[in-house]
C-alpha cells in the first residue's frame, strides 16, 4: 500500500475491499542460457540497413517536398494531397 494513505481512504470512502499485497513473482526465461544466442554484432549489415532506411527516409520526404494544401473552395477529402511537379 502506499504510505500516503490516500488509495487507503478512496476504499474505504466507496467501500471497496482492500485487495492484499501481492507476492513478487521473477520473471523466467523460456529460453536457457544454452540456446542463448552470443552477442556478435555484423557492423556492415548494421551500417547497410542503415543506409538503406536513411534513403527511405529521404525518398518520403522527398515526396512530402512539393505538397501543397488543397484548394479549400474544392471540398476535398481531408486525405486528398496535391503535388507540385516542377
Amino acid at each position: 500500500m502506499q504510505d500516503s494513505g490516500k488509495m487507503l481512504k478512496v476504499f474505504r470512502d466507496q467501500r471497496i475491499p482492500i485487495p492484499e499485497k501481492a507476492d513478487f513473482k521473477w520473471m523466467q526465461s523460456a529460453i536457457t542460457s544454452e540456446e542463448w544466442k552470443e552477442g556478435v554484432v555484423d557492423y556492415e549489415q548494421d551500417s547497410h540497413e542503415y543506409l538503406e532506411k536513411a534513403k527511405k527516409r529521404e525518398d518520403s520526404e522527398k515526396k512530402t517536398e512539393n505538397l501543397v494544401p488543397p484548394d479549400k473552395t474544392g471540398k476535398f477529402p481531408k486525405g486528398y494531397k496535391v503535388f507540385v511537379c516542377s
